[in-house]
């Protein structure tokens, strides 16, 4: 990420980290963006002119919303002087409020103000994240994926199989999971009601592997 940006910045032309494959965080399926990977994706969706969807898209995930939640979300469920906004759950997860960091608020914050100086509707059906037209639970995700999705391309993301939109929130409670040590906090931003999911999707192995417990139980 450093000698990528230094390219962008013009300061250097050389790579010498270009071609280096990293090992997978996880074997198979989706694994949580990296903490590199997050702050790249936080600098490509960093609006210029004015706050995007874009941007709201990544501050929700960022904050533990997933794909087929983040395009309900709407501006009367952003709290603000809380700090937090309002996820409505889904079939698999369950209603709950998510905090907000230090860039994801202001990020919202923005995107929100834009929304009501362009229109006088009433909050309840401003979506954050996505167009304000109607669609069903499908259409609504699709338009979080893309959203998501463009952003993962512009950091180099796109030919990486095991990156996905839900890396995005997956490492939400990735970060959230190494600073507490606990699992359980990372279920309950997750929306999650089992912990065995909830490692999952962090890629924690947090059981002993089999063989393991055998030989402790034999020594």
């Amino acid at each position: 990420m450093c000698f990528r940006t230094a390219r962008e910045l013009g300061l250097c032309e050389s790579d010498p980290t270009w071609g280096l494959d990293l090992p997978r965080r996880v074997r198979g399926g989706v694994r949580p963006l990296s903490e590199d990977e997050a702050i790249a994706l936080r600098q490509a969706a960093q609006f210029a002119e004015r706050p995007t969807r874009h941007a709201a898209a990544a501050a929700l995930a960022l904050s533990g919303g997933h794909s087929g939640e983040i395009g309900h979300i709407t501006l009367a469920d952003l709290d603000g002087a809380g700090r937090r906004v309002w996820l409505h759950g889904s079939a698999r997860t369950t209603p709950r409020w998510c905090p907000l960091g230090s860039w994801e608020l202001p990020v919202l914050l923005a995107r929100a103000t834009l929304l009501r100086g362009s229109t006088s509707v009433d909050p309840s059906e401003l979506k954050l994240a996505v167009s304000s037209r109607t669609g069903s639970d499908e259409q609504l995700q699709a338009r979080s994926c893309v959203a998501l999705g463009d952003l993962l391309a512009r950091i180099g993301l796109a030919a990486d199989r095991s990156v996905r939109p839900a890396s995005v929130t997956a490492y939400a409670a990735w970060e959230l999971h190494e600073r507490t040590g606990r699992i359980e906090d990372a279920a309950l931003l997750l929306g999650l009601s089992s912990l065995d999911r909830a490692a999952a999707v962090i890629g924690h192995h947090w059981h002993p592997d089999p063989a393991t417990r055998l030989q402790e139980k034999v020594n």
